[in-house]
C-alpha cells in the first residue's frame, strides 16, 4: 500500500503527506466491463518514486480514498476523493 499524489503523475507522497491511496494485492479487482479508459487510471496505476523510479513491477489499484502512511508503515484514512465518507452506514 502507499499514497500517492492524486493529481498527474502517480508520485509517492512523503511520510505524514495526504495523498490517494492505492493497493497491490491479488485480491483486487481488474477493470470496469468494457471501459479502457477509466480501467487504465483506476487498476492500472505504476507510482514512481522522486526520481521517477517505478515503486514496483506489478500495478496498484486506486481506492478512491485520502490517507498517508505514517512512522512504521501506520495508514491512515482521512476522507474520500468525492469527499463524502460512510462509516456505519451513516453519511
Amino acid at each position: 500500500m502507499c499514497a500517492v499524489k492524486p493529481d498527474g503523475i502517480p508520485q509517492l507522497c512523503r511520510t505524514d503527506e495526504i495523498g490517494e491511496l492505492c493497493v497491490c494485492a491479488i485480491a483486487t479487482g481488474t477493470s470496469y466491463y468494457g471501459l479502457s479508459g477509466m480501467t487504465k487510471n483506476t487498476f492500472e496505476v505504476f507510482p514512481v518514486t522522486s526520481s521517477g523510479a517505478p515503486v514496483g513491477e506489478y500495478p496498484f489499484v486506486r481506492t478512491g480514498l485520502l490517507g498517508f502512511v505514517g512512522p512504521g508503515g501506520l495508514v491512515f484514512v482521512v476522507g474520500k476523493m468525492d469527499g463524502l465518507m460512510v462509516v456505519s452506514g451513516r453519511r
